[in-house]
């Protein structure tokens, strides 16, 4: 039980390891396309950032996988004294260092308003825009209890129900947010679809262990 607990644990580190250089590659190639010479090339570094997307939804699997795991214990305490103060405060380090960042490399100076406005932009969401990523991570620490407990009473009928309702809301919610809602009402949605990778890991994740108990 215990090698095959590593084993789960030394493969999530695997798929994070190859997250990270997908998202190097996302980030690589976006800034490529602003500066492309002419639209193929464009179109290519577009195509090459678009084939890497999946790696933050991918960020998200691995760690719904970790933090829904009913052996793992996880309290209101270590929520909100360990999880949360430690990406908020990374939020406001790095909203800050950017600020400073975007003053000395622009026509502003940097000065103590610097420091302000990169304070606002960490509570507007503001500022740069991969800082999005700090904010769902809040809202799903927040929510967490919450999606313990639906996993905690998952059962098997459940289990294949959730597989097959959820990919089909999914595919069908992201087609009606591209088609008729606006930019800043996406946002409003945005923390409920991204907890569809968050608990669809775990789920999977049961699923694995269940064909595994049937065949053993």
């Amino acid at each position: 039980m215990e090698i095959t607990k590593r084993r789960e644990i030394f493969f999530l580190s695997e798929l994070r390891a190859i997250a990270c250089i997908a998202i190097v590659i996302l980030h690589t190639f976006y800034a490529v396309s602003v500066y492309a010479p002419d639209h193929t090339a464009r179109i290519a570094a577009l195509t090459t950032r678009n084939l890497m997307m999946w790696a933050v939804p991918c960020f998200v699997m691995v760690s719904g996988a970790l933090l829904l795991d009913s052996a793992r214990e996880v309290t209101y305490r270590k929520i909100f004294r360990k999880y949360i103060p430690r990406v908020l405060a990374a939020l406001v380090l790095f909203s800050v260092v950017f600020q400073i960042f975007d003053d000395a490399t622009g026509e502003s100076s940097i000065q103590f308003k610097t420091i302000l406005y990169g304070l606002q932009n960490a509570v507007t969401g503001s500022g740069w825009k991969h800082m999005w990523y700090l904010y769902l991570i809040t809202a799903l620490y927040l929510l967490l209890p919450f999606y313990r407990k639906i996993a905690a009473s998952l059962n098997s009928k459940d289990t294949y129900y959730l597989l097959s309702v959820y990919p089909v809301w999914c595919f069908y919610h992201c087609c009606q947010c591209c088609k008729h809602l606006q930019k800043n009402r996406q946002h409003s949605i945005f923390v409920f679809i991204a907890s569809i990778p968050f608990i669809f890991s775990w789920v999977m994740l049961l699923c694995r262990n269940a064909f595994a108990k049937s065949r053993g």
